[in-house]
């Protein structure tokens, strides 16, 4: 075996990898609630558990902090400039190639929209959101940005996060005890709960989008200061329980939709399911690790709902062909 091949061997953690695929999951049942209000398949349970499915998105960016220390965190133990290039170099080509191609397909779109007269919203689709979606902007809180590729906003939001890495690496490791991480991590939490609850009179957590990033980089920084707890073990029960009682509690801050206001609460669920996962060794942890297909099953939901959305979304372009030719041939 290699050193590289032993290295990806080394920092593989199954678990997590599993709970991808309930992430993915609840991201996919959200968006189909537009499509079914009664939810997949008729059930109306699926349906409330699929409420807050847009919050799984801040999951996924805990868990790319949590990554990012686990894979790269030794290299920024002190700072270069050499090997920051490097990470964000690796990063780009990560995530911007696949980003370019779904941009780009959008622009015949657009154009076939236009000449059908099918109502394009000339502000989305301007030429200042095709810019910022085209330097990876569209998620950093500018106006105007929204338009084109619309969920790219999380991948233009993860992608500053990776600029902030090498520096945020080094003052991570600034914080030498888990005690003083948790003080910094509930200092966070705090911290953009006010902000939250200030701007929208305590009628919800999240900030519009001119604070996407303050969003994105406070949950990333979650994930990097988690990282402690995983090199500093809280030991393997513990974290068992921790990671059963986060899922449990995301399940019922879902299913009874709790006021918006308490997303704060799920953000907390999601660092203690990400720090609990990380080292468990129980029933819940096991069955993540031993069926990483769920993963997988996870990818197939969003291929479904994608294509769902394809075909009611082509059904409707359709009835707009046969006017327009209908119009035409008159």
């Amino acid at each position: 075996m290699t050193m590289a091949s032993s290295r990806s061997a080394a920092i593989q953690i199954d678990a997590l990898t599993g709970i991808r695929g309930f992430a993915a999951f609840w991201v996919a049942f959200h968006h189909l609630r537009e499509y079914r209000p009664d939810g997949l398949l008729g059930m109306p349970f699926f349906s409330e558990l699929s409420h807050g499915g847009w919050l799984a998105v801040d999951l996924f960016f805990v868990l790319s902090g949590f990554v990012m220390m686990h894979v790269h965190g030794d290299e920024f133990a002190s700072f270069s400039v050499e090997r920051a290039r490097r990470f964000i170099g690796l990063r780009f080509i990560r995530v911007y190639p696949a980003h370019a191609v779904v941009l780009l397909l959008h622009v015949p779109l657009f154009f076939i929209a236009a000449a059908l007269r099918m109502g394009v919203n000339s502000d989305a689709f301007s030429a200042r959101s095709f810019f910022l979606s085209a330097f990876m902007l569209n998620g950093w809180g500018f106006s105007g940005s929204e338009g084109w590729n619309v969920p790219s906003w999380s991948v233009s939001s993860e992608w500053f996060a990776y600029l902030m890495f090498p520096v945020l690496a080094l003052l991570v490791w600034r914080v030498q005890r888990r005690r003083t991480a948790a003080l910094v991590m509930i200092a966070i939490l705090c911290t953009v709960t006010l902000i939250g609850g200030s701007y929208s009179n305590w009628k919800q957590f999240m900030l519009p989008t001119w604070g996407t990033l303050i969003r994105v980089t406070s949950e990333f920084a979650l994930g990097c200061l988690t990282y402690h707890f995983y090199r500093q073990p809280i030991g393997k029960r513990l974290a068992e329980g921790m990671a059963q009682t986060a899922f449990a509690g995301l399940l019922a801050v879902s299913i009874f939709a709790v006021s918006p206001v308490y997303n704060a609460l799920t953000l907390v669920f999601f660092v203690l399911l990400v720090m609990g996962l990380s080292q468990a060794d129980g029933p819940f942890a096991r069955l993540l690790q031993t069926h990483r297909w769920i993963a997988y099953v996870g990818l197939l939901i969003i291929l479904y709902v994608a294509f769902d959305m394809c075909y009611r979304g082509t059904q409707e372009v359709w009835q707009d062909v046969n006017v327009y030719w209908r119009d035409v041939n008159v």
